[in-house]
């Protein structure tokens, strides 16, 4: 299969002086406007004229995308069904092109939408090749063309995809199942055949995942399967893409392919179970526990540093290991903090502070990552009227509103993060150590939760200070030397916070200032600075303002429940 080949016939002799050549055809070159008016109105019939391959000046245009020149060819009389010689029309071409105004202009000027090529690709096979997912979208939802529309050789919009890369289409195609993964052409050849020969890693998981395991056994019409195409190639990324395919054949055809669970749940609770059972080993070593503790925290803490925000894995699920390294040195602080309240009881105000603080930072934790960040669950409105893609050809927001991830016209203050797979509004960042946006809903709670968790971690130190002054009060070595001895958790505990908390004030800083400013960290304010009653203002309606309360939000990462 080969896109887009054409069959050329030659231009008609029709002589370098003709406006063809130096009027026209030079202007639209230019996408000069005036110059295009100038000509089409001292000679309206140069519209009708043809050049290489049978191309009038509407099919050049539409190519270039130019819908004001496009506008004035249409009412000028330029033929909006014209035919190329391989039978492809100005529409074809704007699809290609994937300029949404101008396909709304044709269809509107009465262009066939549902035309063919002298090969049977349509406009969905042509909007496929330019991989504009906002026109394909267009001609779903305004036309009744359909996504698994075939041409003569038996392929799919899918096929098309997948033979030009155009990964974020292929995803939307196999989204609500528009087109069948499974589909073959008339050579037998799947969408996984032609990926795998391409060598196009990153969608395979995608495919099985919509097709089923099942569709790795498929053979085309010579008798391969795709891992028998994987083969035959002899590069690096062929050979990890059939030890995917070859992982995936062992698991039942007719289901889609499992994910890392078990990998998933063992990089959320490593970084706890791993220095709890340092600390448990350290007290059984006597005086060397705290040599032995202090190496196994160092290589934690190199493990987790070296760790990716995905999953090594096709699947490229979210990396939980910063969320758990996170958790688990304040379940540790929580949990050594309750140890050594025991210790100075009947303190009460210790008690019920360190408790409070424990439980608000506990509830915090729970709401950051389980709520919902501010995601956007509808189109964006003007004038109480929820927009669509069709108010991209209408003028009303422009092609890049449209969000090919979630199909939804976005608003100004809106970005679609692709590890949470969700469009907030008004996000500040992607929190690794909460699996969560931080945006519109919970921007202040987590502003509030680093200030309680740096309390919480300022408090543990004071007590586990107070703590080894008042256990080793004639020691003749230093406190640190004591604490490396004897007291192994006391130690990691508190280098652990002490990083933490000068990392947690370099956040809270720039968090301050940004909100002082009136932006967030992705969204900068440009221009005049606030003066200072203004940065006052911004900081107390942030703090003191109402805003919206939390709501659950059941999928922000494969595996949280």
């Amino acid at each position: 299969m080969s896109y887009p080949r054409q069959e050329f016939v030659a231009a008609p002799d029709v002589g370098p002086s003709h406006p063809m050549y130096n009027g026209l055809f030079y202007a639209i070159d230019q996408c000069n406007v005036n110059m295009c008016m100038d000509i089409v109105a001292k000679d309206p019939k140069t519209l009708q004229m043809t050049g290489w391959n049978d191309m009038t000046p509407l099919h050049h245009i539409c190519l270039k995308g130019k819908t004001n020149i496009v506008q004035l060819f249409l009412d000028n009389g330029a033929e909006v069904d014209a035919r190329s010689s391989f039978g492809e029309t100005p529409l074809h071409y704007a699809c290609r092109r994937g300029t949404i105004d101008v396909i709304h202009m044709l269809i509107s000027s009465c262009a066939d939408c549902t035309a063919v090529d002298k090969q049977g690709r349509g406009c969905m096979h042509f909007a496929a090749m330019g991989g504009s997912i906002a026109a394909m979208h267009y001609l779903a939802t305004q036309t009744q063309l359909n996504y698994d529309v075939v041409d003569n050789n038996g392929d799919s919009p899918l096929h098309v995809c997948c033979f030009q890369r155009h990964n974020v289409m292929i995803d939307y195609l196999l989204r609500k199942s528009r087109c069948d993964p499974r589909h073959a052409n008339h050579k037998g050849t799947t969408p996984l055949h032609m990926v795998v020969k391409l060598g196009n890693s990153d969608i395979l998981w995608k495919l099985v995942k919509a097709g089923g395991c099942g569709i790795v056994h498929a053979k085309d019409k010579e008798g391969n399967t795709p891992i028998n195409i994987a083969k035959q190639e002899v590069t690096d990324r062929h050979a990890h893409i059939v030890k995917e395919l070859e992982y995936y054949a062992k698991q039942p055809p007719r289901l889609p392919p499992k994910g890392p669970v078990m990998t998933w749940y063992t990089l959320l609770f490593l970084p706890f179970t791993w220095a709890a059972i340092t600390f448990i080993l350290s007290l059984c070593l006597n005086g060397n526990g705290g040599y032995f503790s202090l190496l196994m925290f160092i290589l934690l803490v190199t493990f987790v540093g070296r760790q990716s925000h995905r999953i090594h894995h096709p699947s490229k699920w979210p990396n939980p290991v910063f969320l758990g390294a996170f958790a688990g040195g304040i379940f540790h602080c929580i949990i050594s903090s309750s140890i050594f309240i025991m210790y100075f009881w009947p303190c009460v105000f210790t008690f019920f502070f360190i408790t409070s603080l424990s439980m608000s930072c506990l509830y915090n934790l729970y709401h950051l990552t389980r709520g919902d960040p501010g995601v956007v669950t509808s189109n964006s409105r003007e004038r109480n009227v929820e927009l669509s893609v069709l108010d991209i050809a209408l003028g009303h927001c422009k092609e890049g509103d449209f969000c090919p991830y979630t199909e939804l016209i976005k608003t100004k203050r809106s970005k679609y993060c692709r590890l949470c797979e969700k469009l907030v509004e008004d996000l500040d960042h992607h929190c690794l150590f909460l699996m969560n946006c931080i945006a519109r809903n919970n921007h202040r709670a987590f502003v509030i939760f680093i200030i309680n968790v740096m309390v919480l971690q300022f408090s543990f130190c004071y007590l586990t200070l107070s703590y080894m002054w008042t256990a080793y009060p004639n020691s003749e070595n230093w406190l640190l030397i004591d604490m490396l001895t004897y007291e192994s958790m006391i130690l990691d505990l508190n280098i652990l916070c002490i990083f933490a908390f000068l990392w947690e004030c370099q956040l809270i800083g720039s968090q301050l200032v940004n909100i002082a400013m009136g932006q967030t960290t992705y969204y900068q304010r440009h221009g005049t600075k606030p003066n200072l009653s203004s940065m006052l203002r911004n900081l107390a309606q942030f703090f003191f303002s109402r805003t919206e309360k939390h709501r659950s939000l059941k999928v922000n990462s494969p595996l949280l429940l």
